[in-house]
């Protein structure tokens, strides 16, 4: 995780799952809160990252906020494309993004 404390905190729009953190260790965290896991670490700001946002109309353009005095923006589409495998994998993944069950998704 985070080596030190977390400032910024951010729910994925799209996927209820995905948590972003950014932190005063100068990084950006993806989580996977139903795993725990971390799915990806951003290591571009050089100060503490103070605010997360992500565009209303997309919902995988996120933009950061850091006392480095700069503006970051991300595109997190190669976080759906490994979702998407697991999904074609397991398809009650996917049935649990669109929120039915796997019998109405198939």
């Amino acid at each position: 995780g985070h080596t030190n404390n977390v400032r910024g905190l951010l729910w994925h729009s799209e996927l209820p799952f995905v948590l972003f953190s950014g932190s005063w260790d100068s990084t950006i965290r993806v989580w996977d809160v139903a795993t725990g896991r971390c799915l990806h670490v951003c290591y571009e700001h050089h100060a503490d990252v103070y605010g997360l946002a992500i565009h209303p109309h997309r919902p995988f353009f996120l933009v950061s906020s850091s006392r480095d005095t700069t503006l970051r923006f991300w595109i997190y589409e190669d976080l759906v494309r490994s979702l998407l495998v697991q999904c074609i994998v397991a398809p009650a993944c996917l049935a649990e993004l669109l929120g039915g069950g796997p019998e109405e998704v198939m």
